[in-house]
């Protein structure tokens, strides 16, 4: 049986070079090396299980994907629909409080 090279390595997808088992990292269903793992925002490297993924895009957890894809809303906190705590109660606010105060009497 005749000799045959081994397959060649993945490919980085940040840097496009091979990268080999010694300094492999999977995430994002694809093969980086160590230090191409970074925050797609902020640039800080990963670790494995370490970060969340968008569309195959690597972000650290707090506060790039926290700020970016994380609830709206009243102080990044989602409750209520006031934009800011000075539209909160005026008249432009889009908070419903009629149904609290029936029945009060």
């Amino acid at each position: 049986m005749p000799w045959k090279p081994p397959p060649p390595a993945p490919k980085c997808p940040k840097c496009e070079k091979s990268v080999y088992a010694a300094e492999l990292v999977r995430a994002c269903e694809k093969d980086w090396h160590k230090a191409c793992l970074k925050c797609a925002k902020c640039s800080k490297v990963l670790a494995s299980g370490g970060f969340l993924e968008k569309d195959g895009t690597p972000y650290c957890e707090k506060p790039c994907f926290a700020a970016m894809f994380g609830p709206g809303g009243f102080r990044g906190g989602g409750g209520g629909t006031a934009n800011s705590y000075k539209e909160f109660g005026t008249a432009e606010s889009s908070v419903d409080t009629s149904a609290q105060y029936e029945g009060a009497n």
